[in-house]
């Protein structure tokens, strides 16, 4: 990728593209263009092919859905999101793109599923209770990049992260894990709460989202391969681990309680190589990592705590 390279970021997680974006812009390159969704409308077909044969974009980051963004309308989410990634991933090959980086999102990792997963085990095993429509439609997205390489040689590929968290991640309704907590801890916190009861929460790798950018750079570089690549974060921590640390960043000096017990890992990641083992490693430490998103989600406490 030549610096002066022609670089689209589209999609609909605008928190991964707007760090995909900070990475590119890192890394010295200087045309960027970040499609938000409401500048075209990238459900509609004709609206997506004359934005691509206008425009000529060299490389292409498509960001996946946001887990659940639709709340309780999920017949439309999971149909955006399959319009969106099928005529992003068509434009782009028509356009003569000459790579695209699919980005999904965690909620692709099956229930319950032990790696290694053999060929074809993304569409064999059960999903997390909500959140099935929103898997499938990101397994479509890797499927349909699969299906265009081996059919017209096409250059996409797809990467699928760890749970991620960091600054740019919603704390409302929609919020991830780590974003509920801490909003909990900084209200427990303003209302001089002496302990928080909190739900048990499988161990997992955490992955910061700028790492995770830095990891699509990564691979948007150098790897082209029909196969999925898996981003985590290394080593997994307990989440009674990460909610001491986001406690200690906010200040909250109260006891946890947690009310559930944590369910054993289920160690689901979906087929396909891992990132760590192709000489990529994450750079932001953990406990740095939760202190940086706590002090970006407190820079707005009064949205917070709405």
């Amino acid at each position: 990728m030549n610096l002066d390279a022609r670089i689209l970021v589209t999609g609909r997680c605008g928190w991964v593209g707007g760090a995909v974006v900070r990475r590119l812009w890192a890394a010295g390159y200087d045309n960027i263009r970040f499609l938000g969704p409401d500048e075209v409308n990238l459900v509609r077909p004709a609206s997506v092919d004359a934005f691509f044969l206008r425009h000529r974009p060299e490389y292409v980051f498509l960001t996946a859905a946001r887990e659940g963004v639709a709340g309780g309308r999920s017949d439309e989410a999971v149909r955006e999101s399959l319009a969106v990634q099928a005529n992003v991933i068509h434009a782009a090959w028509r356009a003569d793109v000459r790579k695209l980086c699919f980005l999904a999102s965690s909620s692709i990792h099956p229930a319950g599923a032990l790696p290694p997963l053999r060929e074809g085990a993304l569409l064999s095993a059960a999903f997390q209770p909500g959140e099935d429509g929103e898997a499938l439609a990101q397994i479509a997205g890797i499927r349909m990049c699969q299906a265009y390489r081996r059919q017209y040689r096409f250059d996409a590929i797809g990467v699928v992260p760890a749970e991620l968290y960091g600054p740019g991640d919603s704390p409302g309704a929609q919020a991830g894990v780590l974003p509920t907590l801490v909003r909990r801890l900084h209200e427990a916190h303003a209302d001089g709460l002496p302990q928080l009861a909190i739900d048990g929460v499988a161990a997992r790798p955490w992955l910061q989202v700028d790492d995770f950018a830095d990891a699509a750079l990564f691979l948007m570089r150098r790897y082209s391969s029909d196969v999925p690549v898996n981003v985590d974060g290394g080593e997994e921590v307990a989440f009674a681990d990460v909610a001491r640390m986001a406690a200690d960043a906010i200040g909250y000096r109260g006891r946890l309680v947690h009310r559930t017990r944590a369910p054993e890992p289920t160690r689901a990641m979906p087929e396909g190589l891992r990132l760590n083992g192709m000489g990529w490693s994450p750079c932001m430490p953990l406990r740095d990592g939760v202190e940086q998103m706590c002090a970006w989600l407190l820079q707005g406490a009064g949205a917070l705590v709405a």
